[in-house]
């Protein structure tokens, strides 16, 4: 059966005002949409609009930026429906066309694996195509998979594991560079269709169909003990705001307005949930606001493992960076202890 069959129907039904006998498959349309209201279906539209808005004026900003990287192809595998290429990065020419040496070749400043990248020729002025990151090595090497076959930009054939062969001793050049808007908002737009698709009921009911989320009726009495030894001075805000977060069973959306204090507060709150012997996940819209939580959580003395890449973050917080993506389970693993 097919992996995403789910959430093409959710589409067909949502975004393209589809229905049973429009979609060619009445039974399977009635089965994946089931849970796809018009609570639902709205939700969908207003968030893919939007994220779709967001995307335009990212791919705006996007456009004046210089390519990240050049590539030169070393492999190429061919798949049964799709392709693997590989690529060692070059060092950057300087403006008399000679390399310089001293130019980074270290392509996990750039890109990550499970990114997506742009792949253009060797100016950067014609897309070749959109790829997904698959590896990423300090030593220069990475690896890509797209669905069809690049192109040699001279002489615009497909370049096959034939035309690989016959052509070994040719260089072929590329420049590449993160589109951040298909990696983060395409994750973004999963997520959405996700709750639609994959999510139990209970979270579909409380973020689609506002169901109030469940809590205790007293705060964990350990965290409030905790909290209350804390030297750090909190508002009878920010600790009712803390209590209730103690007594959640679901979630809880606190607000406020800038300077009120909702990072300081977040800060005391993990380092109560970690003392009790709680593992926390945090995560943010943006890398700085990650980091100056990070930051205040380290000022307290609590141990912190930030994913993602050092050039994206503060220099406080890069100290504290796994790559994400290169590393296996056993090197999260040392990394925790």
């Amino acid at each position: 059966s097919c992996e995403v069959r789910p959430e093409c129907m959710v589409i067909h039904k949502a975004l393209e005002n589809g229905n049973a006998e429009s979609s060619g498959a009445e039974s399977v349309f009635q089965l994946e949409t089931s849970k796809c209201g018009d609570n639902a279906a709205n939700y969908i539209r207003g968030w893919m609009h939007a994220l779709g808005e967001e995307q335009r004026t990212i791919l705006q900003a996007e456009q004046s930026e210089l390519t990240g990287l050049t590539l030169t192809i070393v492999h190429q595998i061919e798949g049964s429906s799709r392709t693997e290429y590989g690529f060692l990065v070059a060092p950057v020419p300087t403006t008399n066309g000679k390399p310089d040496i001293h130019a980074s070749t270290d392509p996990t400043k750039y890109l990550a694996a499970g990114d997506t990248a742009i792949f253009s020729n060797s100016l950067g002025h014609e897309a070749v195509c959109t790829a997904h990151i698959t590896f990423v090595g300090h030593d220069g090497r990475l690896t890509m998979i797209t669905e069809q076959p690049m192109f040699d930009p001279v002489s615009n054939e497909r370049i096959t594991d034939e035309y690989w062969l016959n052509t070994k001793g040719v260089q072929y050049s590329f420049s590449c560079r993160k589109h951040s808007s298909v990696s983060s908002l395409s994750v973004a737009k999963g997520g959405i269709m996700g709750i639609v698709t994959r999510q139990p009921g209970k979270w579909l009911d409380m973020i689609v169909n506002d169901k109030p989320p469940a809590f205790s009726e007293h705060p964990d009495a350990q965290l409030c003990s905790m909290l209350a030894k804390r030297k750090l001075p909190m508002t009878s805000s920010q600790i009712g705001a803390a209590k209730k977060i103690f007594q959640a069973k679901d979630f809880v959306l606190v607000l406020g307005m800038p300077g009120t204090g909702k990072t300081a507060s977040i800060a005391q709150i993990i380092c109560c949930m970690a003392n009790a012997g709680k593992k926390v996940l945090v995560s943010a819209y943006t890398n700085s606001a990650l980091d100056n939580l990070i930051e205040a959580i380290l000022d307290q003395g609590q141990t912190v493992m930030r994913l993602g890449r050092a050039s994206t973050c503060s220099e406080v917080v890069a100290a504290k960076c796994i790559p994400d993506g290169n590393l296996g389970a056993n090197a999260y693993a040392d990394a925790l202890k």
